[in-house]
C-alpha cells in the first residue's frame, strides 16, 4: 500500500476514499486540487481504487466536505473542484492578501504620482539606452524597463517578468534608486525561495550598478549594494520544528520593500506565508520568468498570477499618459496597450521585452523560444550543427563529460575557496531526471570515477577533500537550505553566504547532501553557468519532460549550451507543456 492509499484509507467514509487518494496523488504531482470536468481512469490504474465506481454525486451529503469557509473540515468543495482544506485556505488567503496590498496601494497612489512628477528629471536619467536597437520589433522598442520601475513605485504589489537577459535586476537597481531618493532610511529585503538565487540577486544587483554609468558617481550606490539577501525560510524567521515562522499576519516583517527573485519556485504554501507576513502597507515586488517550470511542490503560483490577465502590459488610458510623460518618443507605450479591464492584477504586471543577451549569446536565445513557443521548425535549425546552441542526437555523453571535467578541473588547484566554488559554477550538466543511466547519480558517478582515475581526487570517503555537495533538506538552526552548494574543504563543508562570506560547517551535521557536479534542471532554477550540457533520458513519453523544462535548463546557459537527446524526445518535449490544476486564475478573475 503506497503513501496516497494509507492516506485514503485514514478516512472511514468510504465514498471519500478514491477522492482522497486522487488527491493526495496529484497534490505529490504539483495540482491543488482536482476538477469534476477531468478525467482520471489513468490515476487510479493499479491503485486499490481501480475498480471502484468513482462517482462525483456519492459526495453530496459526504459529511466530510465543507462548501462554506468557515466550516473546517478535511476536505472543501467550489464548484467543480475538491481540495484538502488546508490548500483551500492557502489560494483564499492569498487572493484576499493581494486585495489588502492592491487597495492599500491604491489609496497612495494619485500621492505617489506627484512625487515621481516632481522627479521627473531624475528620472529621464534612468532611460535604456536606444542606441543600436533600431532593429527591435515595435513591442521591444518601449522602455518596458522604466515603465516597470514607475509601476512599482505605484503600487504596493508588483510583479516584473522577462526572458533570459531582459534586464529584471538592472530594473530592481532603477527601482531603488528612485525609493531611496524619496526616503534614504527606506528598509529594503531582498529575498529568494533558495540560498544560491539569495547569492545571485545580490552579486546581479552588485553588477547593474557597477556597470551603470548613472551609478558609478552616485550616493546612492552604496545604499542599493548594501541591501540585505535572504531566503524567504530566513527572512520569515524560522522556528525549530515547526511550520510555522516568527513573521505572520500578527507579526508583519519589519521591512518597507521586498523584492522576491525567482519567484516562479514559489509554491502556494510559502507564498501565502510570505504575503502574509507583509504589512499592506509596504510594497512587494516579484520578479520571475513566467515560462520557466513551476516550483517542485504544489501549484505553478507564479505563472497562475501571471496568467490571471487577458494580456501583458495593459494599461489604462490615464496610466499610458502617465508613463510616457517620462518615457523617451521612441519608446513611448503605444495606444494599443490599453485594455479595459477589471482583474485583480490587471495594471500590476510588466513583461520586459527586450533581451540585452541577444548580442552575445543570439543562438541560446532563438533556441529558447523555438522552444517555449513550440515552434519545431526552429529548433531543428540547432540539430547537430557548431553553434554555441546546439542539439546533438548519438550518443556523445563520455565526451560531454571530458569536456565538463576540462572546464572545471582547475577548482581542484584553488586554495581560495572562493575562487573554488566560483570555477565550479562556470560549467555545470543539468539532468532531466535523478535515475537511469543518463540520470543525475549515474553522471555524478562517473565523473568521481573519471577524477578519480586520473587522481584528481580521493573518493575513499564519504565526504571526501575537493567533493562538491548539494544539500538535500533545510537545515533551519544551520541556516543551509534545500539547493545550497558547497565544497568540501579541510574537512570542513564551506559554503557561500549571501554577503560573500565563507560559512563551515562539519559534514556530520548535514547528512541529507548530495554529489553536485551534475543536478537536476529543478535544482538548477536561480542559477546560471557559463556553459550548460543537458542530457535528457531516452523514452519520449517520460511525464517528466516538458517544454518548460527543456527552457529552463537551455536559459541557464550564458555562452554554450549542449543537448544531448534523441530526435523523437525533443520533438515530444516541446510539444508537451505543464498544466496544474488549481483554482488561482479564476479567484483572481
Amino acid at each position: 500500500m503506497n503513501v496516497h492509499e494509507k492516506f485514503a484509507c485514514f478516512f472511514q467514509d468510504k465514498n471519500i476514499q478514491p477522492f482522497a487518494f486522487l488527491l493526495s496523488k496529484k497534490l505529490s504531482e504539483g495540482h491543488i486540487c482536482i476538477n469534476r470536468k477531468k478525467q482520471y481512469a489513468e490515476d487510479l490504474k493499479n491503485s486499490i481504487y481501480e475498480d471502484v465506481d468513482f462517482c462525483w454525486e456519492s459526495l453530496k451529503d459526504c459529511k466530510l466536505i465543507s462548501t462554506v469557509s468557515e466550516s473546517r473540515k478535511p476536505f472543501f468543495m467550489e464548484g467543480d473542484k475538491l481540495y484538502l482544506y488546508r490548500y483551500y485556505n492557502y489560494e483564499k488567503k492569498i487572493v484576499e492578501k493581494l486585495k489588502n496590498l492592491i487597495d492599500a496601494g491604491n489609496s497612495l497612489a494619485e500621492c505617489r504620482k506627484q512625487k515621481l512628477t516632481s522627479e521627473n528629471e531624475f528620472i529621464k536619467k534612468l532611460r535604456m539606452d536606444e542606441t543600436g536597437h533600431s532593429d527591435l520589433v515595435e513591442d521591444e522598442k518601449t522602455d518596458w524597463q522604466l515603465t516597470a520601475c514607475i509601476n512599482s513605485f505605484l503600487h504596493n504589489f508588483s510583479i516584473i517578468t522577462g526572458g533570459p537577459g531582459t534586464g529584471k535586476t538592472t530594473t530592481v537597481a532603477k527601482l531603488l534608486a528612485l525609493l531611496f531618493r524619496e526616503n534614504k532610511q527606506l528598509k529594503v529585503a531582498l529575498a529568494a525561495p533558495t540560498g544560491k538565487a539569495g547569492v545571485r540577486i545580490q552579486e546581479s544587483l552588485r553588477n547593474s550598478v557597477e556597470n551603470n554609468d548613472f551609478f558609478k558617481h552616485s550616493v546612492l550606490k552604496e545604499m542599493i549594494e548594501n541591501c540585505k539577501s535572504f531566503t524567504i525560510h530566513r527572512l520569515l524567521g524560522y522556528r525549530h520544528n515547526s511550520p510555522y515562522f516568527r513573521h505572520d499576519e500578527d507579526n508583519y516583517l519589519n521591512y518597507d520593500v521586498i523584492i522576491v527573485d525567482e519567484a516562479s519556485m514559489i509554491d502556494v504554501p510559502m507564498f501565502c506565508k510570505l504575503l502574509s507576513a507583509v504589512n499592506p502597507l509596504s510594497r512587494i515586488i516579484l520578479l520571475g520568468d513566467k515560462e520557466q517550470l513551476a516550483s517542485v511542490e504544489a501549484g505553478s503560483l507564479f505563472g497562475d498570477l501571471c496568467k490571471s490577465i487577458a494580456a501583458m502590459n495593459q494599461f489604462s488610458d490615464e496610466n499610458i499618459e502617465f508613463f510616457n510623460g517620462f518615457l523617451s518618443g521612441n519608446s513611448n507605450i503605444s495606444a494599443n496597450n490599453y485594455e479595459p479591464s477589471s482583474e485583480l492584477l490587471c495594471q500590476h504586471i510588466v513583461e520586459l521585452k527586450r533581451s540585452y543577451r541577444a548580442k552575445d549569446s543570439p543562438e541560446i536565445i532563438n533556441l529558447s523560444k523555438g522552444i517555449i513557443e513550440e515552434d519545431d521548425d526552429r529548433v531543428k535549425q540547432f540539430y547537430n550543427i557548431n553553434y554555441p546552441a546546439k542539439i546533438i542526437f548519438e550518443d556523445q555523453s563520455d565526451h560531454l563529460i571530458n569536456e565538463y571535467i576540462n572546464n572545471i578541473k582547475e577548482y581542484l588547484n584553488k586554495t581560495c575557496i572562493k575562487e573554488a566554488l566560483n570555477t565550479l559554477k562556470n560549467s555545470k550538466i543539468l539532468c532531466a531526471v535523478k535515475n537511469g543511466p543518463r540520470g543525475v547519480y549515474a553522471i555524478n558517478k562517473k565523473i568521481e570515477q573519471i577524477l578519480s582515475k586520473s587522481k584528481n581526487l580521493k573518493t575513499n570517503k564519504l565526504f571526501y577533500e575537493n567533493r562538491p555537495v548539494m544539500i538535500t533538506k533545510n537545515y533551519r538552526d544551520l541556516e543551509l537550505f534545500n539547493g545550497d552548494i558547497g565544497i568540501i574543504r579541510g574537512g570542513e563543508a564551506c559554503f557561500l553566504r549571501t554577503d560573500d562570506s565563507i560559512y563551515k560547517v562539519k559534514p556530520a551535521l548535514i547528512a541529507e547532501c548530495e554529489t553536485v557536479f551534475a543536478m537536476s534542471i529543478h535544482k538548477s532554477q536561480g542559477s546560471e553557468y557559463d556553459n550548460v550540457f543537458i542530457i535528457l533520458p531516452d523514452k519520449a513519453d517520460n511525464r517528466i519532460l516538458t517544454k518548460e523544462l527543456l527552457y529552463t535548463a537551455v536559459t541557464r546557459a550564458k555562452k554554450q549550451v549542449v543537448v544531448l537527446a534523441k530526435e523523437e524526445v525533443i520533438k515530444s518535449t516541446i510539444n508537451k507543456s505543464v498544466n496544474r490544476a488549481s483554482g488561482i486564475k479564476e479567484r483572481l478573475k
